[in-house]
């Protein structure tokens, strides 16, 4: 199927479509909790990559429970509440020697407790810490950060078992959002604000449109499994467009 992009007078960058062809099963039963885990308990040394299915799994329902190197992590994950109401999402991005926060570099958890502090400080309403790690990153470095945001006081930690180097293949990819589907929605438009780091992914997405279907987190997200480039980067605001595609 081929992508319509249309372009916004208003802001002079591209409007990206989400056509909604990886949506939601509206019939679907969400759980509102995680009753599965990471049931190997991977050890410090061991890389994220071979336990990605697992981390998956455990990410199934609104709640993720994580066993990590033998602490028991409790998450919130894309399918909480949270998602539809919050205006600020930011990137934290474990590398095998770092962390990224909001795009910029984080190499110890005081690091990382800074930044938290300093993003909750200047930002309105709920703010996602959306945690993701790379295939080469250590579990222990993962289980330290997710503490680390914690101890800092970051209410919503959520739990993205994707990789940051997977992006979605076209904005085509990016899926509907629950509330949608069940409303019977096709359609929606929403303006965003990225931040871009220099490995081409959004470390801050804030959501500058108000919207009861759960558009904007679905947008945010969407934003952050893309690589953003050209106007896109530019810092200015662009729309974001979900579109069911005609039968």
């Amino acid at each position: 199927m081929k992508t319509r992009i249309a372009s916004s007078l208003l802001v002079l960058v591209a409007l990206p479509a989400c056509r909604g062809a990886a949506s939601h099963d509206a019939s679907a039963p969400v759980a509102t909790s995680a009753s599965v885990t990471v049931a190997s308990d991977p050890s410090p040394e061991d890389t994220v990559g071979p336990h990605r299915e697992e981390l998956r799994l455990a990410s199934a329902g609104r709640l993720a429970m994580l066993r990590l190197a033998g602490a028991t992590l409790l998450l919130e994950t894309a399918n909480a509440d949270v998602i539809d109401r919050a205006r600020t999402f930011i990137a934290v991005n474990v590398e095998s020697d770092q962390v990224r926060i909001g795009g910029k570099r984080a190499r110890t958890p005081d690091d990382v407790a800074r930044a938290v502090h300093l993003i909750q400080e200047r930002m309105f309403g709920p703010v996602v810490f959306l945690v993701r790690a790379d295939d080469n990153a250590a579990i222990g470095r993962l289980r330290e950060t997710i503490e680390a945001l914690q101890r800092a006081g970051a209410l919503h930690v959520v739990f993205g078992w994707t990789s940051p180097a997977e992006v979605l293949a076209s904005w085509d990819a990016c899926p509907f959002p629950a509330k949608a589907d069940a409303a019977a929605v096709d359609a929606a438009r929403i303006m965003v604000q990225a931040q871009v780091d220099d490995r081409e992914h959004a470390g801050l997405v804030q959501v500058l449109t108000y919207d009861e279907n759960g558009f904007g987190g679905a947008a945010a997200l969407c934003v952050m499994r893309q690589r953003l480039t050209g106007g896109l980067a530019s810092g200015k605001p662009f729309r974001v467009r979900f579109e069911r595609p005609t039968p």
